[in-house]
């Protein structure tokens, strides 16, 4: 088990947090489905970060939604609204989220009234909702040694392996030469066709 916060996530990922989180999201999804990694999506996909996967009777998609400060009940509630026109089937929508929301303002209710926003307009187009909130991400990632190397762990580099090996490749085949001098004549051959 590996110890992490959403600091480590920060630190790693600074460049792109959203593009980070939403991978993750999508990496967390695959493995929850036992999903192959050929799911499909598009640059901007609508309603759903991929395209949705049926279970059963399920038709289930779902939205990753990185937030600086706090939730954004608009936005989501626009995406879900998204995913229905997009998808009319779906009945499942999975939401991947950093943040949790606030304690409800009424005593004895277990949801806030963003929260409840939400949910009306989720069931009124006939889509169940299921929160993954942000410690309930870390518990998950605690127990995935590949989620935590690649999203969390600062001192692991998996994310720039394939960067890495194509320096590597081109440091070793810079130093083979291109240019062959035969007698007087000079023979030169374009190494990239070839590699």
């Amino acid at each position: 088990m590996y110890n992490t916060s959403w600091n480590d996530f920060i630190g790693k990922n600074s460049n792109n947090l959203t593009k980070a989180f939403e991978d993750l999201a999508r990496y967390l999804f695959r493995k929850k489905y036992d999903v192959s990694y050929a799911l499909p999506y598009f640059k901007n996909h609508p309603g759903n970060e991929t395209a949705v996967i049926k279970r059963g009777d399920e038709v289930i998609g779902f939205q990753a939604k990185y937030f600086e400060n706090e939730i954004d009940a608009t936005n989501i509630s626009h995406s879900i609204q998204l995913a229905k026109k997009w998808c009319p089937e779906q009945t499942l929508l999975v939401i991947y989220t950093n943040k949790e929301f606030g304690i409800p303002k009424t005593k004895g209710k277990v949801t806030s009234q963003k929260q409840d926003k939400i949910q009306k307009v989720a069931n009124d187009l006939g889509i169940r909702l299921e929160w993954m909130f942000g410690d309930n991400i870390l518990d998950i990632v605690k127990d995935t040694p590949i989620a935590y190397d690649i999203y969390f762990n600062q001192k692991s580099h998996l994310q720039n392996l394939n960067h890495d090996l194509e320096e590597c490749n081109e440091a070793k085949f810079s130093r083979i030469n291109d240019n062959i001098k035969y007698g007087d004549k000079n023979i030169s051959i374009e190494r990239y066709y070839y590699i």
